[in-house]
């Protein structure tokens, strides 16, 4: 029986609609399915060029609308009334030919708001990643036991769980009552380029350092900013891009107008990977907790070196002095290492030769898609939880 895959997501934004297109196009190209398809349901915050790449997808596209009110209103919302993924999963299967259609969900425990799933003609097996579990219901007992109910719906309907990486599953245990054997770790694939960062290894001055991602205190940007001013301060040729949106994006434009000789801000970038990280040296990640991030895997793929903290999934990836450096949370310990990379001759090289080496060995996106495959057909003979 010919099988054909289905992204499912509401609202998927960076790292999570980063996973989406690459591995659905993965998956296109592996020739191992009838066909792939990704449906969406967005609202007014999705981002406007987020319609360009949409278009463009060569994949069989659902799209459902929903206006602009706060998200635990979407939620409920969409738990009243049914999503039309069965729907969706009719359509790809009379469009491809397929006899059962994997129903991939991206929205981790939240997507408990899509099942149950309503009755569809074509045989269905959901699937759940969980990219993250960074939420926190501690003096919040309401929207507690209302994730958790999301949590239990997803279990319920029968969801395959899989999680980005292996710290995630603490989190879900503690925070949503959901037991670590329910998973299976698959972790976060990019596609590989021809491109290379580091413009100081190609003879182009001083060393370029880059914060890409959401601007928000617990990501850290502050700190990688402060740092880069301390080295900066010692004498030491360093610069700063940083590339993203979020709540502080007004602060850093202000900053970018005021120390415009050393410090650029790009806004919100569509292509990190090919528009930004390739004129960095090294990317500074110094966030409070994370999951896997999306930009991590993307830096090693064109040899991008990152100087993180050991939040979360980064410690699973990251291995100090080999593809990057783990630190502290702070700017004093950002600056050491950054002085370190400018000091310390062949350093940056063998960095940039440990992250590249890193992605080819086990975060190529076409390696994800075969695990995701044995996944799939794991689900289909009933073997996973």
């Amino acid at each position: 029986m010919k099988t054909a895959v289905l992204h499912v997501a509401f609202n998927p934004v960076t790292g999570p609609w980063s996973v989406i297109k690459t591995l659905a196009m993965a998956q296109e190209e592996s020739g191992e399915y009838a066909g792939v398809g990704i449906g969406l349901i967005t609202d007014t915050r999705w981002p406007g060029d987020y319609e360009v790449q949409w278009d463009a997808l060569p994949l069989h596209r659902y799209r459902e609308r929903m206006g602009g009110a706060p998200y635990h209103v979407q939620y409920v919302r969409m738990c009243l009334r049914r999503p039309p993924v069965a729907e969706w999963a009719d359509a790809l299967a009379r469009e491809t030919g397929a006899g059962r259609v994997v129903v991939h969900f991206h929205n981790a425990w939240v997507s408990g708001m899509f099942f149950p799933l309503g009755k569809a003609a074509v045989e269905i097996i959901p699937v759940v990643t969980y990219h993250g579990v960074n939420a926190d219901f501690r003096g919040q007992p309401v929207r507690g036991m209302f994730h958790r109910w999301l949590a239990g719906r997803v279990v319920a309907g029968g969801g395959r769980l899989t999680s980005v990486d292996a710290e995630n599953l603490n989190r879900a245990e503690s925070v949503l009552g959901m037991k670590r054997e329910w998973f299976s770790v698959i972790p976060n694939g990019a596609p590989a380029v021809s491109g290379r960062s580091g413009p100081a290894l190609r003879g182009g001055g001083g060393l370029v350092v880059g914060h890409v991602g959401h601007l928000s205190d617990h990501k850290g940007w502050r700190i990688a900013f402060e740092a880069v001013e301390r080295v900066r301060a010692s004498g030491r040729d360093v610069r700063m891009v940083v590339a993203g949106g979020g709540p502080d994006a007004g602060e850093v434009a202000a900053l970018a107008g005021r120390h415009g000789e050393w410090f650029r801000y790009l806004g919100h970038v569509s292509d990190p990977q090919g528009a930004v990280m390739p004129e960095l040296d090294v990317m500074a990640m110094m966030s409070f907790q994370e999951g896997l991030p999306m930009s991590l895997i993307e830096a090693f793929s064109v040899g991008l070196p990152v100087l993180a903290t050991n939040a979360g999934g980064i410690r699973e990836v990251l291995e100090d002095g080999v593809n990057g450096m783990l630190l502290g949370r702070s700017a004093e310990a950002l600056a050491g290492a950054l002085i370190r990379i400018c000091d310390e001759r062949g350093l940056l090289r063998r960095l940039s030769d440990g992250a590249l080496g890193s992605f080819e060995r086990s975060y190529d996106v076409r390696r994800i898609a075969e695990q995701y495959h044995e996944f799939y057909g794991e689900s289909q003979s009933g073997s996973t939880a």
